[in-house]
């Protein structure tokens, strides 16, 4: 956002912004912040020829805020700042030339994830404001994007659950593990015990729940971000069908749970059966996402190029 004066122009530059990784969103690309990196740049005021800017100071600010992505009139609706941390970075004051003004944001905690989905969003943006007496502020907005890394778990158990319906189906899926990286591939396989109709269809698909609101006033919003067909035919008591699915493909998302007391994000295993008779079936089995560091490293994109 961007408030035009009669005499200045305002911007914000983040240091190093185009050689650090960046996240892409439908909109617009953002460079990526560990939730623990120091945010420091400068501000640009740019006075308008034959102009001075008398002002009553500058201050700039990190805002956190969660929202619902649309309203029931499609616009973006942003209801609660997690966080807003505002340093005063000039005084009152009158520029005759062009000024850069450095500024940096030290020990903020960025505790969340941002996080661009269907039905929600979180997202952090730096806010520039010149204060004025008798006109409009002048405001700058400049968006980035936040990722928490986190330590590969030190339990990641296999997962064998077992699951049917009637007697006509018994099955059971086998995971090596719960917890993934978002770049991880997930490994597993699927062993049918009982199978006494004729199963002709299989399909695993990668389910994401956005959770939305709290206590009584929750909604829960299902999207298949990933479907695989792993079986079209007929099969028997006995057979095992192997999966392997590359997490990278549907684009995924760190787990993330209670967002400011107002949202959480789920990632869930469905496995998808339907029989001759058009009649079908489907187990879901929730895993863990995390977003692993190491993984940009290995890639050779690191975050920040000094």
């Amino acid at each position: 956002m961007m408030l035009f004066s009669t005499t200045a122009d305002a911007d914000i530059f983040l240091e190093g912004s185009q050689n650090r990784k960046h996240f892409k969103t439908t909109e617009k690309s953002l460079p990526m912040y560990a939730h623990d990196e120091v945010i420091k740049g400068v501000v640009i005021i740019s006075l308008k020829r034959g102009k001075t800017l008398e002002h009553q100071g500058l201050r700039i600010e990190i805002i956190g805020s969660i929202g619902k992505k649309y309203t029931e009139t499609n616009d973006s609706q942003w209801d609660t700042n997690f966080l807003l941390v505002s340093r005063t970075i000039e005084n009152a004051g009158i520029y005759v030339t062009d000024q850069t003004i450095p500024f940096q944001f030290l020990d903020v905690d960025k505790s969340y994830e941002s996080y661009y989905g269907k039905n929600l969003k979180v997202k952090y943006v730096l806010r520039l404001t010149i204060e004025k007496n008798l006109s409009s502020n002048i405001i700058k907005e400049t968006e980035i994007f936040v990722a928490r890394f986190t330590s590969e778990p030190a339990v990641n158990s296999v997962v064998k659950v077992e699951s049917g319906y009637e007697d006509a189906v018994q099955l059971e899926l086998e995971l090596s593990q719960l917890k993934y990286h978002c770049k991880d591939v997930l490994l597993g396989r699927i062993y049918f015990h009982i199978i006494r109709v004729r199963v002709f269809y299989v399909t695993l698909q990668i389910i994401r729940k956005e959770i939305i609101g709290n206590g009584k006033n929750v909604t829960n919003y299902s999207d298949v971000i990933g479907s695989y067909e792993i079986l079209d035919g007929p099969v028997a008591k006995g057979d095992c069908i192997p999966l392997r699915v590359f997490l990278k493909s549907c684009k995924i998302t760190p787990t993330y749970n209670n967002i400011s007391n107002r949202a959480s994000v789920k990632y869930y295993l469905n496995i998808f059966l339907k029989d001759e008779d058009g009649r079908s079936f489907s187990k879901q089995q929730e895993i863990i996402i995390w977003r692993n560091g190491k993984v940009i490293e290995r890639e050779g994109i690191p975050l920040y190029k000094p």
